[in-house]
């Protein structure tokens, strides 16, 4: 397994991971087989979708919908933050063909930091 470090800037933030995943796909010698992008973290969620401003602002207004972080929470300090991660999940698995990750014309692999500003650590295993 490989990893590498990202330093969140906001409390919530998504940040744009794909090409340094890519990166981690292309040395690892695979030509078919399948990466797993994970987050030790649970306050951080791990997705696949477009990255781009407009979308990323709506997201992040949507999230506080879901999980306002005014809210009167039972767990202290950041039940918001763990809420938000726990509806995202915090792994994807993505094919790789031809020694290259698969992606979608518009998709990119993105960290969802709900619990910044942190230094956090991304998982990559390739298997094949």
């Amino acid at each position: 397994m490989r990893e590498f470090q990202i330093q969140s800037e906001r409390r919530v933030q998504a940040v744009d991971v794909t090409s340094s995943v890519e990166e981690m796909v292309g040395s690892a010698g695979v030509v078919e087989g399948l990466c797993v992008v994970s987050a030790s973290h649970t306050t951080v969620a791990v997705i696949v979708n477009e990255y781009v401003l407009d979308l990323m602002q709506d997201l992040e207004r949507w999230i506080e919908q879901k999980a306002p972080t005014s809210s009167s929470y039972d767990h202290p300090g950041n039940a918001d933050a763990h809420l938000r991660a726990a509806l995202f999940g915090s792994s994807v698995t993505l094919p790789v063909a031809v020694g290259k990750l698969t992606l979608g014309t518009w998709q990119s692999v993105i960290l969802l930091e709900f619990d910044g500003p942190r230094q956090r650590t991304v998982n990559v295993q390739v298997v094949g």
